[in-house]
């Protein structure tokens, strides 16, 4: 299993401290594009951003996008990185962290984020959906930080 929290994301939003607890038992890509199992709508997100491969036991981290980097630990990717617990994950201004990391299992579900409850979804800067195949979408709104209090 791989588990990755998100600690930082571009706008003010609930979503600092989502968990996503990742079981499949093939790669799930990260991205904009439609066919991502995590979908992030947003600028700084590829449509085929990066990929995370369950293999040999160990989840590595492919790049997929020419156009915007992934960094890992201070390094930008290049081809295939392997993934240790307390990695962090740099995608723009979204930082993930790698909180948990197991041996690979043969489960092929990929679970829902922890979200807190405690704030409606009227309250949030950010949508969050899932649609028929269970994969997450966040389209980010833009925010007019000159208007807030």
């Amino acid at each position: 299993m791989l588990t990755l929290t998100l600690l930082k994301s571009p706008v003010i939003d609930p979503l600092t401290g989502t968990t996503y607890r990742i079981t499949r038992h093939e790669p799930i890509v990260f991205g904009r594009s439609s066919d991502a199992q995590i979908r992030v709508v947003h600028p700084y997100v590829s449509r085929r951003h990066f990929q995370l491969i369950p293999e040999n036991q160990i989840w590595s981290l492919e790049q997929l996008s020419e156009k915007n980097p992934t960094i890992v630990n201070g390094e930008v990717v290049e081809g295939k990185v392997e993934l240790k617990y307390g990695d962090k994950i740099r995608i723009g201004q979204f930082l993930l962290d790698v909180s948990q990391i197991s041996p690979i299992e043969s489960l092929v579900v990929i679970t829902e984020p922890v979200i807190d409850d405690a704030l409606s979804r009227s309250e949030a800067d950010a949508v969050r959906d899932e649609d028929e195949e269970g994969t997450m979408v966040m389209e980010f709104e833009e925010l007019d930080l000159d208007s807030m209090d």
